[in-house]
Protein backbone atom coordinates (compact mmCIF):
# COMPACT_ATOMS: atom_id res chain seq x y z
CA UNK A 1 0.00 0.00 0.00
CA UNK A 2 1.17 3.54 -0.70
CA UNK A 3 1.21 5.80 2.36
CA UNK A 4 -2.15 7.54 2.54
CA UNK A 5 -3.21 6.21 -0.85
CA UNK A 6 -3.88 2.71 -2.12
CA UNK A 7 -2.29 -0.37 -3.62
CA UNK A 8 1.16 -0.33 -5.13
CA UNK A 9 1.65 -2.23 -8.36
CA UNK A 10 4.92 -3.90 -9.25
CA UNK A 11 6.19 -2.95 -12.71
CA UNK A 12 9.40 -3.54 -14.64
CA UNK A 13 11.20 -1.03 -16.81
CA UNK A 14 11.15 -2.00 -20.48
CA UNK A 15 14.81 -1.16 -21.04
CA UNK A 16 16.54 -2.48 -17.90
CA UNK A 17 13.95 -4.76 -16.25
CA UNK A 18 14.52 -2.75 -13.06
CA UNK A 19 11.58 -3.08 -10.68
CA UNK A 20 9.41 -0.11 -9.77
CA UNK A 21 6.48 0.38 -7.41
CA UNK A 22 3.65 2.35 -8.98
CA UNK A 23 0.69 3.93 -7.25
CA UNK A 24 -2.21 4.27 -9.73
CA UNK A 25 -4.11 6.45 -7.26
CA UNK A 26 -1.55 9.25 -7.35
CA UNK A 27 0.39 8.42 -10.52
CA UNK A 28 3.79 8.36 -8.84
CA UNK A 29 6.42 5.63 -8.58
CA UNK A 30 9.37 4.53 -6.47
CA UNK A 31 12.47 2.47 -7.14
CA UNK A 32 12.03 0.89 -3.72
CA UNK A 33 8.95 0.28 -1.63
CA UNK A 34 8.22 3.60 0.14
CA UNK A 35 7.09 1.93 3.35
CA UNK A 36 5.19 4.26 5.65
CA UNK A 37 6.89 7.48 4.56
CA UNK A 38 7.19 9.49 1.36
CA UNK A 39 10.76 10.66 0.89
CA UNK A 40 10.24 11.18 -2.85
CA UNK A 41 7.43 11.58 -5.37
CA UNK A 42 8.61 10.85 -8.90
CA UNK A 43 6.44 10.65 -12.01
CA UNK A 44 6.58 7.21 -13.58
CA UNK A 45 7.82 8.61 -16.91
CA UNK A 46 10.92 10.02 -15.19
CA UNK A 47 11.85 6.69 -13.60
CA UNK A 48 11.02 4.71 -16.72
CA UNK A 49 11.44 6.92 -19.81
CA UNK A 50 11.24 3.93 -22.16
CA UNK A 51 8.07 2.53 -20.67
CA UNK A 52 7.10 -0.27 -18.30
CA UNK A 53 5.47 -3.66 -18.34
CA UNK A 54 3.96 -6.09 -15.90
CA UNK A 55 6.32 -8.80 -14.64
CA UNK A 56 5.67 -12.47 -15.16
CA UNK A 57 4.97 -14.52 -12.04
CA UNK A 58 8.45 -16.00 -12.24
CA UNK A 59 10.05 -12.56 -12.53
CA UNK A 60 8.06 -11.25 -9.56
CA UNK A 61 9.10 -14.18 -7.37
CA UNK A 62 12.76 -13.86 -8.35
CA UNK A 63 12.92 -10.26 -7.14
CA UNK A 64 12.66 -11.30 -3.47
CA UNK A 65 10.90 -8.12 -2.41
CA UNK A 66 8.60 -9.56 0.21
CA UNK A 67 5.02 -10.69 0.08
CA UNK A 68 3.18 -9.93 -3.12
CA UNK A 69 -0.55 -10.14 -3.64
CA UNK A 70 -2.22 -10.95 -6.94
CA UNK A 71 -4.97 -8.53 -7.87
CA UNK A 72 -7.34 -8.65 -10.86
CA UNK A 73 -6.18 -6.48 -13.76
CA UNK A 74 -9.75 -5.19 -14.02
CA UNK A 75 -9.36 -3.47 -10.64
CA UNK A 76 -7.02 -0.92 -12.22
CA UNK A 77 -7.51 -1.49 -15.94
CA UNK A 78 -8.19 2.13 -16.89
CA UNK A 79 -5.03 3.29 -15.11
CA UNK A 80 -2.84 0.42 -16.25
CA UNK A 81 -4.02 0.57 -19.85
CA UNK A 82 -2.59 4.07 -20.12
CA UNK A 83 0.61 3.27 -18.24
CA UNK A 84 1.31 0.13 -20.30
CA UNK A 85 0.47 1.77 -23.60
CA UNK A 86 -2.76 -0.13 -24.21
CA UNK A 87 -4.75 3.07 -24.39
CA UNK A 88 -2.31 4.45 -26.94
CA UNK A 89 -2.68 1.35 -29.08
CA UNK A 90 -6.44 1.75 -28.82
CA UNK A 91 -6.02 5.24 -30.29
CA UNK A 92 -3.86 3.77 -33.08
CA UNK A 93 -6.62 1.34 -33.91
CA UNK A 94 -9.26 4.09 -33.87
CA UNK A 95 -7.26 6.29 -36.22
CA UNK A 96 -6.45 3.39 -38.54
CA UNK A 97 -10.09 2.38 -38.80
CA UNK A 98 -11.11 5.99 -39.44
CA UNK A 99 -8.61 6.28 -42.30
CA UNK A 100 -9.65 2.93 -43.78
CA UNK A 101 -13.27 4.03 -43.75
CA UNK A 102 -12.78 7.50 -45.25
CA UNK A 103 -9.78 7.17 -47.59
CA UNK A 104 -11.94 6.24 -50.60
CA UNK A 105 -13.93 9.50 -50.41
CA UNK A 106 -12.24 12.59 -51.92
CA UNK A 107 -14.30 14.97 -49.78
CA UNK A 108 -12.54 13.62 -46.66
CA UNK A 109 -9.03 14.09 -48.08
CA UNK A 110 -8.01 16.73 -45.55
CA UNK A 111 -9.39 14.76 -42.63
CA UNK A 112 -7.61 11.61 -43.78
CA UNK A 113 -4.33 13.49 -44.15
CA UNK A 114 -4.65 14.92 -40.64
CA UNK A 115 -5.50 11.52 -39.15
CA UNK A 116 -2.61 9.91 -41.05
CA UNK A 117 -0.17 12.50 -39.66
CA UNK A 118 -1.46 11.91 -36.12
CA UNK A 119 -1.29 8.16 -36.54
CA UNK A 120 2.25 8.38 -37.91
CA UNK A 121 3.42 10.37 -34.88
CA UNK A 122 1.96 7.78 -32.51
CA UNK A 123 3.55 4.92 -34.43
CA UNK A 124 6.97 6.57 -34.30
CA UNK A 125 6.72 6.37 -30.50
CA UNK A 126 5.13 2.92 -30.25
CA UNK A 127 6.49 0.85 -33.14
CA UNK A 128 8.75 2.85 -35.43
CA UNK A 129 9.76 -0.14 -37.54
CA UNK A 130 6.43 -1.94 -37.72
CA UNK A 131 7.74 -4.84 -35.65
CA UNK A 132 4.29 -5.84 -34.41
CA UNK A 133 1.18 -7.06 -36.20
CA UNK A 134 -0.93 -3.95 -35.41
CA UNK A 135 2.06 -1.70 -36.03
CA UNK A 136 2.75 -3.11 -39.50
CA UNK A 137 -0.90 -2.77 -40.47
CA UNK A 138 -1.13 0.80 -39.19
CA UNK A 139 2.05 1.83 -41.02
CA UNK A 140 0.66 0.34 -44.24
CA UNK A 141 -2.51 2.38 -43.83
CA UNK A 142 -0.49 5.55 -43.13
CA UNK A 143 1.67 5.18 -46.24
CA UNK A 144 -1.32 4.30 -48.38
CA UNK A 145 -3.14 7.42 -47.16
CA UNK A 146 -0.04 9.50 -47.93
CA UNK A 147 0.20 8.05 -51.45
CA UNK A 148 3.47 6.18 -50.81
CA UNK A 149 2.37 2.88 -52.31
CA UNK A 150 5.78 1.18 -52.32
CA UNK A 151 6.12 1.59 -48.56
CA UNK A 152 2.46 0.64 -48.17
CA UNK A 153 3.13 -2.60 -50.06
CA UNK A 154 6.20 -3.31 -47.91
CA UNK A 155 4.24 -2.97 -44.69
CA UNK A 156 1.25 -4.96 -45.99
CA UNK A 157 3.76 -7.70 -46.85
CA UNK A 158 5.15 -7.51 -43.32
CA UNK A 159 1.61 -7.60 -41.92
CA UNK A 160 0.82 -10.70 -43.98
CA UNK A 161 4.03 -12.38 -42.76
CA UNK A 162 2.95 -11.85 -39.13
CA UNK A 163 -0.53 -13.20 -39.88
CA UNK A 164 0.94 -16.25 -41.63
CA UNK A 165 3.22 -16.96 -38.68
CA UNK A 166 0.43 -16.78 -36.12
CA UNK A 167 -1.90 -18.80 -38.34
CA UNK A 168 0.75 -21.52 -38.72
CA UNK A 169 1.15 -21.63 -34.94
CA UNK A 170 -2.53 -22.48 -34.66
CA UNK A 171 -3.57 -19.35 -32.78
CA UNK A 172 -7.16 -19.59 -33.93
CA UNK A 173 -8.92 -19.26 -30.59
CA UNK A 174 -11.13 -16.32 -29.73
CA UNK A 175 -9.16 -13.18 -30.51
CA UNK A 176 -6.56 -15.17 -32.41
CA UNK A 177 -5.69 -15.56 -36.08
CA UNK A 178 -7.95 -17.63 -38.33
CA UNK A 179 -8.51 -18.27 -42.04
CA UNK A 180 -10.58 -15.11 -42.35
CA UNK A 181 -7.68 -12.98 -41.09
CA UNK A 182 -5.28 -14.71 -43.49
CA UNK A 183 -7.63 -14.25 -46.45
CA UNK A 184 -8.24 -10.58 -45.67
CA UNK A 185 -4.50 -9.92 -45.31
CA UNK A 186 -3.93 -11.43 -48.76
CA UNK A 187 -6.78 -9.40 -50.25
CA UNK A 188 -5.50 -6.11 -48.84
CA UNK A 189 -2.00 -6.77 -50.14
CA UNK A 190 -3.41 -7.70 -53.56
CA UNK A 191 -5.36 -4.44 -53.80
CA UNK A 192 -2.34 -2.35 -52.81
CA UNK A 193 -0.10 -4.21 -55.26
CA UNK A 194 -2.62 -3.41 -57.99
CA UNK A 195 -2.68 0.28 -57.03
CA UNK A 196 1.14 0.25 -57.19
CA UNK A 197 0.98 -1.18 -60.75
CA UNK A 198 2.57 -4.46 -59.68
CA UNK A 199 -0.12 -6.33 -61.55
CA UNK A 200 1.41 -9.80 -61.82
CA UNK A 201 1.98 -9.91 -58.08
CA UNK A 202 -1.52 -8.52 -57.49
CA UNK A 203 -3.06 -11.30 -59.58
CA UNK A 204 -1.11 -13.99 -57.73
CA UNK A 205 -2.03 -12.59 -54.31
CA UNK A 206 -5.67 -12.10 -55.22
CA UNK A 207 -5.84 -15.68 -56.48
CA UNK A 208 -4.42 -16.82 -53.15
CA UNK A 209 -7.02 -14.76 -51.31
CA UNK A 210 -9.85 -16.37 -53.28
CA UNK A 211 -8.45 -19.87 -52.75
CA UNK A 212 -8.18 -19.41 -48.98
CA UNK A 213 -11.68 -17.94 -48.80
CA UNK A 214 -13.21 -20.73 -50.87
CA UNK A 215 -11.40 -23.55 -49.05
CA UNK A 216 -12.50 -22.16 -45.69
CA UNK A 217 -16.00 -21.49 -47.03
CA UNK A 218 -15.79 -17.86 -46.03
CA UNK A 219 -18.29 -15.25 -47.21
CA UNK A 220 -15.88 -12.41 -47.83
CA UNK A 221 -16.80 -11.20 -51.26
CA UNK A 222 -18.42 -7.84 -51.74
CA UNK A 223 -20.25 -8.29 -55.04
CA UNK A 224 -19.46 -4.84 -56.45
CA UNK A 225 -15.83 -5.01 -55.37
CA UNK A 226 -15.52 -8.50 -56.81
CA UNK A 227 -17.05 -7.37 -60.11
CA UNK A 228 -14.65 -4.43 -60.36
CA UNK A 229 -11.63 -6.56 -59.59
CA UNK A 230 -12.64 -9.20 -62.08
CA UNK A 231 -13.01 -6.57 -64.76
CA UNK A 232 -9.48 -5.35 -64.03
CA UNK A 233 -8.01 -8.85 -63.98
CA UNK A 234 -10.18 -10.40 -66.66
CA UNK A 235 -7.25 -11.32 -68.92
CA UNK A 236 -5.32 -13.22 -66.28
CA UNK A 237 -7.73 -14.38 -63.59
CA UNK A 238 -10.48 -16.99 -64.04
CA UNK A 239 -14.01 -15.90 -63.27
CA UNK A 240 -14.88 -16.12 -59.57
CA UNK A 241 -18.24 -16.89 -58.10
CA UNK A 242 -19.33 -15.44 -54.83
Amino acid sequence: MAPGAGQLILLLRQDTKESLFYCPSCGTAWKEHPGDSLDSLDPLEELAPFGVRLPTEEEAQSLEIGTLEKIPYEDWDSDLDEVLGVATWSEVRRLREEIEELVAYPKYECRVAKSAATLKSKLVELDAEGDTLPGARAWAVVYEALGDLENAVAFWQRHLAYVEKLYAMGKVNSGGIGARDLAQACEQLALTLWDANRNDQAVAMYTRFRDIAKNAELSLFDEQCEKTLLEMLTDTLPTASS
